[in-house]
């Protein structure tokens, strides 16, 4: 059961009491009552039934109530509502799907946001006042899916601190377990997976907007699997380059290899543009440029499918750089 208490209220605003009032949850029969702090004058304003009503805030100076609903544990169907302080003009701000099973919710005035755990959702959301832009500030889940298994990833209790930047959240653990623990955050904060130029670029965009920004990388170097390398004759990738010259990632000069294509040739390098493609290869290069002008998005589509397993069924196989003396190399 959560309970919040309110100060003294303008008794034209919204239809409600003057007095300071306690306002909590009966999550068992889905309803929100309010009450004098002695306890007197006890009052049903929200009675939505069985939708298991668990987080709740008051917003006095607007004079609306928001709250979360869990709904079913294992559907996601989960909502959160808001009403006026004394119950009426109920709308649904996050619709059933929203979220999965929102738990306890907090408000941030300054920024005009709603902040709550989604337990079996395993994430700490929040969204506008008025339930745009949903975001997920935190996702626990590891690739698990939805509703979580695993009680160790539950996200339940938050809480915000306005003028320090940051959000704290538990979660919870099995029963009895002992393994509860409560995390921190910056409200400005964000984890950028993998160190490839697009991860990096991300995090560097992020960083010149006030972010503080993690990034997640599997392996121990940066700039990923795919790299950019600048040969005579070739794009100079001056936009490509200036980023990795932002980013401090190293550049290496290039040679091409012709046993790249061809695995049965004997190695050889070739200094930067001095490799050339076989006659047959590049009539053939020459058509598909030609046809590509005109080819239709299904016939993109199709494109997309070609691979090396099937590149022969669609007339490429044989294209590829060749050496004086190996003929046609396969690709």
């Amino acid at each position: 059961m959560s309970a919040k208490a309110s100060p003294s209220i303008d008794a034209a605003a919204k239809n409600t009491p003057v007095s300071g009032r306690l306002f909590f949850l009966d999550l068992s029969a889905g309803r929100i009552l309010s009450a004098n702090p002695d306890g007197s004058d006890l009052k049903t304003i929200i009675n939505e039934g069985r939708k298991l009503p668990d987080g709740l805030v008051l917003d006095v100076a607007a004079g609306h109530i928001y709250w979360t609903n869990m709904g079913d544990a294992k559907r996601n169907d989960g909502s959160i509502m808001r009403s006026d302080l004394n119950g009426k003009s109920m709308i649904t701000i996050v619709p059933p799907g929203g979220t999965f099973t929102p738990k306890q919710l907090q408000l941030e005035k300054r920024s005009g946001k709603l902040y709550w755990s989604d337990r079996e959702g395993m994430r700490v959301m929040r969204a506008n006042l008025d339930g745009s832009e949903i975001e997920s500030l935190v996702d626990t889940s590891q690739g698990d899916s939805r509703p979580g298994p695993d009680q160790r990833k539950w996200c339940v209790g938050i809480a915000v601190d306005t003028d320090g930047g940051k959000f704290y959240w538990t979660q919870k653990g099995g029963h009895d377990a002992g393994l509860g623990r409560i995390f921190r955050m910056r409200q400005k904060e964000r984890a950028v997976t993998g160190a490839g130029v697009a991860g990096l670029a991300a995090a560097y965009r992020l960083s010149q907007r006030n972010w503080e920004v993690t990034v997640l990388e599997a392996t121990d170097r940066v700039g990923g699997r795919v790299a950019a390398y600048h040969s005579d004759g070739a794009p100079e990738h001056k936009e490509m380059r200036r980023l990795c010259s932002r980013l401090s990632l190293p550049l290496q000069k290039h040679q091409y290899a012709n046993s790249f294509w061809n695995q049965t040739a004997r190695a050889s390098l070739s200094a930067p543009g001095s490799w050339c493609m076989s006659p047959k290869s590049d009539a053939i290069w020459k058509n598909f440029q030609k046809k590509f002008r005109t080819s239709t998005p299904h016939q993109w589509r199709q494109l997309d499918k070609i691979d090396y397993s099937n590149g022969r069924h669609y007339g490429f196989r044989s294209i590829g750089p060749t050496e004086s003396g190996h003929g046609p190399c396969t690709v």
